[in-house]
């Protein structure tokens, strides 16, 4: 095992490290992490950033963490929707 530093985050068993953001804190109901989101849609990261850039899907801030981006479900739910032909 590596040097044990006194500011470092710890796992039970001592290893450095932890849980990610997104299972150590409890999202508000209706919510997702963009992280969840992602894996909700079966979409990639830079897919989610353009739908979020191009005003498809609107992300909330956490009022406890404000690095945490939220989305939320109805909006998940919205975008799976089919939408009329323009054609």
């Amino acid at each position: 095992m590596s040097e044990y530093h006194p500011y470092m985050v710890y796992t039970e068993d001592r290893t450095r490290g932890g849980m990610p953001m997104e299972e150590r804190r409890q999202v508000a109901e209706g919510f997702l992490t963009m992280a969840q989101a992602q894996e909700e849609l079966g979409v990639s990261k830079a897919t989610m950033q353009k739908l979020v850039r191009n005003a498809k899907l609107k992300i909330y801030r956490d009022q406890r963490d404000n690095r945490m981006r939220l989305v939320k479900v109805e909006d998940l739910h919205r975008l799976r929707e089919p939408v009329p032909d323009e054609a």
